[in-house]
């Protein structure tokens, strides 16, 4: 027994306890100094035992590679390598092992690359160093992530060729000087025809369209106008129409009859900078004729000052008739597909009946209840019809009355079931009620047409 032996084990019990709990905590208080350090380096540090498996990843490797210490801890060193260097990794390792050098520092760290959690790979240099303890080795490896630096050499070598190349053309270009100036006078010159024929083609199309359209100056001036804005207007002398002339030639009004201010124009809108699509206004201009448009104006920018507006005006008034005329026409076709019919079938019910009158009771009275059920029909139909020419009444009725009654009527002229479900009267705008009864319309009457359905459900 060696003397320093001997004496330590001459020592009190409680002694020796208390030296060795006292070294215990010096080495806890160094692995935890070590931690710090680790954890305190940019750096990432991973230790790996000698089948590389990963035994410390400090913060740094966290945050280069992605992974949270838990993640990777017992891992295979191969999830941070491209799949392709993971041979060539593991044969590097095997090398360093069998070598007598301890290190391989960081002025000698070679160009690698590592793959971070999400797949992404990215240039790093490191370092390894070994450590052999009781026949076991631990290998330090030191990773430092170079993405920027390789950036910053990128950029800088395309910076670098991109102003050599520069340099090239800005000689070419001084020497072709004179050349170039005189092309550029030719140039300005076909600019300045160019421009003159675009003039004159925009000029042909103001002219030629057939919506109305004014110019107007910041004060509120009509400067130009188009020959359909005079047609549209009435006989005015465009130059001298300002805002008041405007409202004294003729009356603007909203689609619900209240009479439009000025500032509610959209042109006075575009005077103050704003864009104005679609506005629908009814005008009663100077020869007495009412017309529905759609206004829509947008201003004219001198810098960055308003310096004055455009105004188309659209005329609806073709539309709106186009679209009575369409209406007329739908009216015909289903007065024609349903009520003629209907009526024809009442008539030969009634022929029938007269033809049983005398001699068999039983049939004249199936017969009249033939005849009855088509009139019930027919009245069905007929208010249906009605609903389709007057859709305001959404607003008396509502929108589940009035797809219970297209349903019902559905169902007896074409003799199919139909299953309803209507909640109660949803809180939306007249229009949007409207909308929902003409898609509802349409769809049932292409599923009895097309689809020839022999029943069919309407929820709402």
């Amino acid at each position: 027994v060696s003397p320093a032996l001997y004496f330590y084990l001459l020592r009190p019990m409680p002694q020796q306890i208390a030296e060795l709990e006292q070294a215990e905590a010096r080495r806890r208080a160094t692995e935890q100094r070590l931690a710090n350090v680790f954890d305190t380096a940019a750096d990432a540090i991973v230790l790996y035992d000698q089948d590389l498996r990963i035994s410390l990843f400090n913060q740094g490797a966290q945050q280069i590679f992605g992974y949270r210490a838990q993640e990777v801890l017992g891992q295979p060193l191969d999830v941070l390598l491209p799949a392709r260097f993971v041979e060539a990794h593991r044969r590097h390792v095997h090398n360093f092992t069998l070598a007598p050098e301890m290190a391989r520092h960081l002025d000698d760290r070679r160009e690698i690359y590592g793959r971070r959690k999400d797949g992404t790979e990215f240039p790093a240099e490191s370092s390894i160093s070994k450590l052999i303890q009781e026949g076991q080795i631990t290998y330090t490896a030191l990773l430092h992530d170079i993405t920027r630096r390789k950036r910053a050499e990128e950029a800088l070598w395309k910076a670098h060729g991109e102003l050599e190349e520069r340099v090239r053309e800005r000689t070419a270009e001084l020497t072709q000087a004179n050349e170039a100036l005189q092309q550029e006078r030719q140039h300005v010159q076909r600019m300045a025809v160019e421009a003159q024929q675009r003039a004159d083609e925009l000029d042909a199309v103001f002219t030629a369209m057939a919506d109305a359209v004014f110019v107007f100056d910041v004060d509120g001036v009509a400067l130009r106008a188009n020959p359909a804005a005079l047609a549209m207007y009435g006989p005015a002398q465009i130059g001298q129409l300002n805002r008041a002339q405007l409202f004294q030639s003729a009356s603007i009004h909203y689609s619900d009859g209240r009479p439009v201010v000025w500032d509610d124009l959209p042109v006075s809108r575009a005077l103050r900078g704003e864009t104005v699509r679609d506005h629908q206004l009814i005008i009663t201009n100077m020869d007495g004729r009412n017309l529905t448009i759609l206004a829509s104006a947008s201003p004219l920018f001198a810098g960055d000052q308003v310096s004055g507006a455009v105004a188309v005006w659209h005329d609806l008034t073709e539309h709106e008739r186009l679209a009575a005329l369409e209406e007329r026409q739908h009216l015909a076709r289903e007065l024609h597909d349903s009520l003629s019919q209907t009526l024809y079938s009442i008539a030969l019910g009634a022929h029938t009946a007269l033809t049983f009158l005398d001699n068999n009771q039983g049939k004249t009275v199936e017969a009249l209840n033939y005849v009855l059920s088509l009139a019930d029909a027919g009245l069905t139909e007929m208010r249906a019809l009605i609903f389709n020419l007057r859709p305001e009444s959404l607003e008396a009725e509502g929108l589940a009355s009035a797809l219970t009654k297209r349903a019902a009527a559905l169902q007896t002229r074409y003799d199919i079931a139909i299953r309803t479900e209507i909640c109660e009267e949803p809180d939306v705008p007249l229009e949007t009620k409207e909308a929902i009864y003409r898609i509802a319309q349409e769809a049932l009457h292409n599923a009895v047409k097309h689809a020839q359905a022999n029943w069919l459900g309407l929820w709402l």
